[in-house]
């Protein structure tokens, strides 16, 4: 492929994801006006606008909605033939881009990224840390190749694939009066404000499904706060601002200073399966095979 047209694919791709011919230029490290340059020789040899110009960033044209995944798919293919010679050569040369939820993210892929980058060094690995429906998006787009999360969530476009347990725990101030070991009543708990996760992330999912399993929703909680990480509702807990719902593995540090305390009631502990995710119609590149196969085969 000629290199040029490959980075004239690439700029547009950039431009349009950023909505920005400045942001684009700063990502790919170049200047504006090769940005502009580089869409307009594109846009000629097309015979099309690919974008609106506007006082405030770009827009895509109806041609450059329709153009856009081609031109991903086209990128795509070129790096995964790289990424196939790669493979002929002991892999000693790759990348490989993967979107998580936050709890795989943190506290599952980086020690199987490390194990990984220790047997295959030359291969880069590019981890995108969102919530598990931004990483399932990313994943059916194709903006990344592989997907690892905390919730399974059923559509037609990815498959699924077992990978590690974990557990969603109630917790408490260290200074609640809500008692460790047995089970706490739930109209005590319905007395207290809760902080939980955003919709669409994996944990929220997942406590709304053992709300529901007991004929009640969030909305029969006192929801004091939403919050975008596992790591805010654990310090907002132990701020005494009210109880929530993470997965063990990030609590047990601060579980086991005595910063914040476990409490069991309405179901929880509540076991859960993180999953590897993939798109089904897609091939994986080789590079990607390989991880796929790795953490399928590494202990947690």
């Amino acid at each position: 492929m000629d290199t040029i047209y490959l980075r004239q694919l690439e700029t547009f791709i950039q431009v349009a994801e950023c909505a920005s011919f400045s942001r684009a230029a700063e990502l790919l490290y170049l200047t504006q006006p090769a940005v502009s340059l580089q869409v307009k020789s594109l846009e000629e040899n097309l015979g099309v606008s690919l974008f609106v110009r506007q006082e405030h960033g770009v827009s895509l044209t109806d041609a450059g909605k329709q153009f856009l995944p081609y031109a991903r798919d086209i990128v795509n293919a070129y790096h995964e033939a790289l990424q196939a010679m790669a493979r002929v050569q002991d892999l000693e040369e790759g990348e490989i881009r993967l979107a998580a939820s936050t709890i795989p993210g943190e506290f599952f892929l980086p020690r199987a990224i490390g194990q990984f980058k220790q047997k295959y060094p030359g291969i880069r690995v590019k981890l995108e840390i969102s919530d598990t429906r931004k990483a399932l998006e990313s994943l059916v787009s194709g903006l990344v190749e592989l997907a690892v999360v905390g919730y399974r969530e059923e559509q037609a476009l990815v498959d699924f694939i077992p990978l590690a347990a974990d557990e969603l725990i109630l917790i408490a101030p260290a200074s609640s009066p809500l008692a460790v070991g047995n089970d706490v009543d739930w109209q005590d708990l319905v007395q207290e404000e809760f902080i939980l996760r955003e919709p669409g992330s994996g944990t929220r999912q997942a406590a709304e499904e053992v709300l529901a399993a007991r004929g009640r929703t969030v909305k029969d909680l006192k929801l004091g706060l939403e919050l975008g990480s596992t790591q805010a509702i654990i310090t907002a807990v132990a701020a005494e601002l009210g109880l929530g719902i993470v997965s063990r593995w990030a609590a047990a540090p601060y579980i086991a200073l005595g910063q914040i305390k476990e409490i069991r009631s309405a179901g929880f502990p509540v076991s859960r399966t993180l999953h590897l995710a993939t798109r089904r119609a897609g091939r994986l590149s080789p590079v990607a095979r390989v991880l796929a196969e790795f953490l399928q085969h590494i202990s947690p």
